[in-house]
């Protein structure tokens, strides 16, 4: 079995994004890590003369391409196109297991390799997706995901304006009685104040009356003379009389 890893960091049609220098070490870094410790049982090839890939990783059994992972892809910003690496860690292990299997003449079996590919096997190999097709079905399940997650916000929205017209109904509700029990009591307030109002005025009124009448007293009163002390101690003289008061 044979690893091929293509590295060409010459290709320079688009700008790199801030991650891809780092992921692309990183295959480096993993490539020759697998070089060292399977290098008695794999035949690991490192392609730097160039060609229009940047970073992919190649696999190999029985003289046939088994499986192939990409690390680049392009991405679409506002102002112009970015190339990105990427750095599949699980994959590319996933991918160097598999290809184990072809250290035996005869070829692998089967069952054995749909056990340790999660994408099965189709008539001998892997059957593997390309990037726009696994981004297509990322995209559909992100929108799926996203019609999903729509759909409960707008369910709860519903069910949150519903409960607020109840408690809004309610406190309506409680707000007309409370207003009716404030106008009774106003209203019996206002006749309580007109009684009140009624009895200070008779009571005003009377009081001047009391007082003007005690005037009329004081002013009507008169000191009686001596001739009338003496009528009341000796009685009134008969008509025609003259007394001497002295």
């Amino acid at each position: 079995p044979v690893v091929k890893l293509l590295i060409n960091r010459h290709n320079n049609k688009y700008s790199y994004t801030g991650t891809s220098d780092d992921n692309l070490l990183k295959n480096i870094e993993l490539f020759d890590k697998l070089s060292l410790r399977f290098s008695g049982r794999v035949l690991f090839i490192k392609d730097v003369i160039g060609s229009s890939e940047i970073c992919c990783w190649s696999f190999y059994g029985h003289g046939k391409k088994v499986a192939e992972v990409c690390c680049t892809s392009i991405v679409y910003a506002t102002d112009k196109k970015h190339t990105k690496v990427e750095f599949p860690e699980a994959r590319i292990y996933e991918e160097t297991l598999n290809i184990l299997l072809y250290e035996n003449r005869t070829g692998p079996d089967q069952e054995l390799m749909q056990a340790t590919s999660t994408r099965g096997v189709v008539s001998g190999m892997s059957s593997y997706t390309s990037d726009e097709e696994e981004e297509r079905s990322g995209l559909a399940r992100l929108r799926s995901n996203n019609r999903i997650i729509h759909e409960y916000e707008v369910s709860i929205n519903v069910c949150l304006i519903r409960s607020r017209k109840q408690k809004l109904n309610r406190m309506s509700q409680n707000l007309s009685l409370v207003h009716i029990v404030l106008c009774y009591m106003l209203s019996a307030l206002n006749l309580c104040s007109k009684e009140l109002v009624k009895k200070y005025k008779r009571a005003d009124y009377l009081e001047k009356i009391y007082i003007q009448k005690n005037k009329n007293k004081v002013m009507n009163f008169e000191i009686p003379t001596e001739r009338d002390l003496v009528w009341r101690f000796f009685g009134q003289p008969q008509d025609g009389a003259d007394i001497d008061i002295q």
